[in-house]
């Protein structure tokens, strides 16, 4: 069926004009070409969006915006002598039924009151590009490589790396990418500040004080967060531009057999 259909396409573009053919096969893969997904806009809550909340105390989480960026506190709103825990999250890894491989992650974050440094895989203020939310804090492997924010640093949260930086400042730009061996970087405001291998996510992201650790609260703004992701099953598009170009070749390849056999 396949083979009728390609040499059936090749008769088709047998008629058609060399430009126009190529303006085809261009517009066929046109639509592959996105701009990273707005998965968060600091314009709207996050329960507008399709995030969830974990918190713990049964306390409704404090996050506001000027429309323009959310702002989440945790400090002052714990019962004595615990810690506030509170973490949005959303899976971002599949799309209704289509399920995506993550290729970066960008976060616009500006830290702005951090009452104590972050501890050993636990911080106030967190960025989780991989989160199981069966325990609260994530898992083990979410906890190590997630990223943590000081007022004077970021790293991973296994502390295998940090980079100097005043996140209290100004909104900087966080992006992190994940190509296909597993190998992340992470890059602040297009400067390369962090790196580790085997990385994994589970396509499900989270952000906000990712710990109940005591005296450890926090205050901070987020602009957005954008994810850049590529189908796992390739689009309509896709296979239409490689059949088309697959009968386009059929096509010059029957052209050259027929100019052989009359010269």
């Amino acid at each position: 069926m396949v083979r009728f259909s390609v040499f059936a396409l090749a008769k088709i573009l047998k008629n058609l004009p060399k430009s126009l053919i190529f303006c085809l096969i261009f517009l066929s893969g046109i639509q592959q070409v996105k701009a990273a997904d707005l998965v968060l806009n600091g314009g709207l809550l996050p329960s507008e969006q399709g995030w969830n909340v974990g918190t713990d105390f049964n306390l409704p989480p404090d996050v506001t915006t000027d429309g323009d960026a959310l702002t989440i506190n945790t400090i002052g709103k714990a019962p004595p002598s615990y810690g506030q825990f509170t973490l949005f999250y959303r899976n971002v890894g599949i799309d209704g039924t289509t399920p995506y491989s993550i290729n970066s992650i960008e976060v616009t974050l500006k830290v702005l009151e951090v009452t104590e440094k972050h501890n050993f895989a636990d911080a106030s203020v967190a960025f989780l590009p991989s989160y199981d939310a069966s325990d609260f804090a994530g898992v083990p492997l979410d906890r190590f490589q997630m990223i943590y924010f000081n007022e004077d640093s970021i790293g991973w949260g296994d502390e295998t790396q940090s980079f100097a930086i005043d996140t209290t400042n100004d909104f900087h730009t966080y992006r992190l990418t994940i190509d296909n061996t597993g190998l992340a970087k992470l890059f602040v405001d297009n400067v390369f500040a962090l790196q580790r291998s085997n990385f994994k996510t589970n396509g499900v992201i989270a952000f906000g004080d990712q710990t109940n650790d005591l005296n450890l609260e926090s205050r901070f703004a987020v602009k957005s967060i954008l994810v850049d992701r590529t189908p796992i099953v390739p689009e309509p598009s896709t296979a239409l531009s490689a059949f088309l170009m697959l009968g386009y070749g059929v096509f010059m390849r029957r052209q050259y057999l027929n100019r052989r056999s009359k010269s």
